[in-house]
């Protein structure tokens, strides 16, 4: 079984925006050490961090409350992941936990009325046509790794490791910088195509953040161990 920690970086509003995304996934910071240890166990060596996009909720309708947290009247699909559950929960929808492979037609049929779990780059790559809605509510930070088998990277020469740290090295700073603006230019292009796209103030954001993290963190702290949830939120 895979350490089961390791899923804290699913965390919702564990980084509710760009500018914290350097702080809570800073290299020998508390999250990334925790994470590179987790990953060792498994045999996998971290090389470097390649950041996404912040996740939203893409709907086939306007929800009730939009803006707030209240009950929306709305099933939507979330990944079997507790985290997105309990997430959505929060935020006053109906989760409803689908495979992704049937995400599509599960939305397409109305069994759900929309999906968590990705954000506009992932809605406009393959939900484009039913997204009539998108609320970028930065639901967690999508995040990436570039990793190589710990044991293929230790019979490695000294120089060979140092082109492939490099390479990661080059390759996260590139995301670091990218990835804000890249996500806007999904999120224009999912309004190009005719989806409502719902702006929000950062005081709303932080008002539905702040009711996630009082919900949903607490039963996270639990799954993942008190102790590394407290060390990496805290």
């Amino acid at each position: 079984n895979v350490t089961k920690g390791l899923g804290i970086i699913t965390t919702p509003y564990l980084v509710e925006t760009w500018d914290r995304l350097p702080v809570v996934f800073a290299k020998n910071g508390k999250l990334m050490t925790a994470v590179t240890k987790m990953a060792e166990k498994e045999g996998i060596k971290i090389l470097g961090l390649y950041p996404k996009y912040f996740g939203g909720i893409a709907l086939s309708k306007m929800p009730k409350d939009p803006k707030g947290t209240g009950p929306k009247g709305m099933k939507v699909r979330v990944p079997g992941i507790k985290s997105f559950e309990k997430l959505a929960d929060s935020l006053g929808y109906l989760a409803t936990p689908i495979a992704f492979s049937e995400a599509f037609t599960s939305w397409q049929t109305g069994i759900v009325d929309g999906v968590i779990g990705s954000g506009a780059e992932g809605y406009w790559s393959s939900f484009r046509d039913l997204a009539k809605v998108y609320l970028p509510v930065n639901t967690h930070l999508e995040m990436w790794f570039l990793y190589i088998s710990a044991d293929a990277y230790k019979k490695l020469s000294a120089a060979d490791r140092k082109v492939l740290d490099d390479a990661a090295a080059e390759m996260e700073k590139a995301r670091f910088a990218l990835a804000p603006t890249e996500t806007k230019s999904y999120e224009d292009m999912l309004a190009k195509n005719g989806t409502q796209v719902v702006q929000f103030s950062a005081a709303e954001l932080k008002a539905i953040a702040d009711k996630v993290k009082a919900e949903v963190w607490p039963i996270l702290r639990k799954d993942y161990g008190e102790e590394l949830f407290d060390s990496v939120t805290r």
